[in-house]
């Protein structure tokens, strides 16, 4: 049997491939990500929480700005720049930022997600790497609302 917090991950990626429906492209979105982080310093796994708006800069690239909570008992707040690259329902995102609180420095922010179009709303997995002074990997489930 997989921990619980294992297959909160599984069955967010399962359903929203199940799911397949049609992704049609937006000029604007604000969505959020929700999700596990393991820690690379600490060797533990803690609930995560991002948000984003990004807007369409030019057909497949995208640009806005995004935020990252993670609940551990230092609390961290990483406030970034997004670039994006939509191809299909695959997005590919770089974002580079600093921390806000619960840590220091500058943070460098890779993700891939896969995005499903439902009634207007954005679902999918995505995975996510974060690398500054304190490394971070995430797995969650992504929603957005597109505009």
């Amino acid at each position: 049997m997989l921990p619980p917090r294992l297959r909160y991950v599984c069955a967010s990626f399962l359903l929203s491939v199940a799911a397949g429906f049609s992704y049609p492209q937006h000029g604007k979105e604000v969505g959020i990500g929700s999700g596990l982080s393991f820690l690379e310093e600490e060797k533990s796994w803690v609930p995560a929480v991002h948000v984003h708006f990004v807007r369409q800069l030019h057909r497949k690239f995208y640009t806005g700005v995004s935020f990252e909570n993670i609940y551990d008992e230092h609390n961290h707040g990483v406030l970034s720049v997004v670039f994006s690259y939509r191809i299909s329902g695959l997005s590919l995102s770089y974002m580079p930022g600093f921390y806000l609180y619960g840590g220091s420095g500058l943070n460098h922010h890779l993700e891939v997600s896969y995005i499903f179009e439902y009634r207007r709303l954005h679902v999918g997995p995505f995975v996510s790497a974060s690398y500054g002074k304190e490394n971070h990997y995430s797995a969650g489930l992504h929603m957005g609302f597109p505009f």
